[in-house]
């Protein structure tokens, strides 16, 4: 008999167990399409006209719930917190993930209202924390100004390399420019003291930094990395601060006692990188004509 009560007590508590974690997991599931339900609802707002008076422009909804089940009294409803901040409007900016090989980083310069940006420093290939003596992988760089001229957009290209490209590295003869370089832009790379960009505890060193001055009615720069991926940052050393560069959009979805939250950063308009190979193959082959 005690052995009979033992099993079936045993059989119980695994049955209740395992309806706990069933109830668990759908919630789960639940909290997250809510999560994802609140990012859809923020990415079909103009995100440029909210009111960000506050620091972010946040807002709350409940889903409709979901059909009553036999027996229930009532079945809870899912709902999402969203909190939207911009990114940008501000001396500096850094792309949150490395930029891949030939992929690209543009950077907003276009106002509508203040003053523009005169002049910027762009620095790339991450290396904080790294050791003086530790080899790592640097990346040349493509830059290109978009500006506004005489009714008509016009570009203008600079490429670099990091000085301390070898004759065994890629793009030792690719002709770009390379330090020292005495004439503009001013070039200082390939050391740790490249420079910094942020403040602690999120500062980040680069050894790589270009200054650049900025041609009038800018609208955008493009940074390439050529040969390796990297970290981009700009940082304003001339003109006002620059444009909003990007929104973070943060979405808490709940259903039940379970809460999971998706994060999306959405860039302002640009036009996909695919474009710029119409006129430039990458790092991997040769420029066509």
């Amino acid at each position: 008999m005690v052995i009979s009560i033992t099993v079936v007590l045993s059989i119980a508590a695994r049955s209740v167990t395992t309806v706990r974690i069933s109830s668990q997991t759908e919630q789960s599931q639940r909290a997250f399409s809510a999560a994802e339900a609140g990012i859809e609802d923020a990415l079909r707002k103009e995100l440029g006209s909210l009111d960000y008076a506050a620091g972010s422009y946040k807002f709350n909804a409940f889903l409709a719930p979901a059909q009553k089940a036999i027996g229930s009294e009532s079945t809870p409803k899912a709902q999402y917190s969203v909190n939207v901040a911009k990114l940008g409007e501000s001396q500096t900016f850094k792309t949150a993930e490395p930029i891949a090989k030939d992929d690209s980083a543009q950077i907003n310069l276009k106002k509508d209202t203040g003053t523009e940006v005169s002049e910027l420093e762009i620095y790339w290939t991450d290396v904080t924390g790294v050791k003086a003596t530790e080899k790592i992988p640097e990346a040349s760089v493509e830059i290109t100004q978009v500006y506004f001229e005489a009714g008509l957009y016009k570009l203008k290209k600079y490429a670099f390399n990091p000085s301390c490209l070898t004759s065994a590295d890629d793009g030792s003869t690719n002709n770009f420019i390379s330090s020292p370089f005495t004439g503009f832009p001013e070039v200082k790379v390939c050391s740790i003291v490249g420079g910094t960009v942020g403040s602690p505890p999120d500062e980040t060193t680069f050894s790589s930094k270009v200054k650049l001055t900025i041609l009038p009615d800018p609208q955008l720069v493009i940074i390439r990395p050529l040969y390796n991926l990297a970290t981009i940052a700009v940082k304003v050393t001339g003109g006002g601060d620059l444009p909003v560069q990007a929104y973070k959009i943060e979405s808490t979805g709940t259903f039940g006692q379970v809460s999971r939250k998706v994060e999306v950063i959405h860039s302002v308009g640009f036009l996909p990188p695919i474009f710029d190979f119409v006129l430039y193959s990458g790092s991997g082959a040769d420029i066509i004509k």
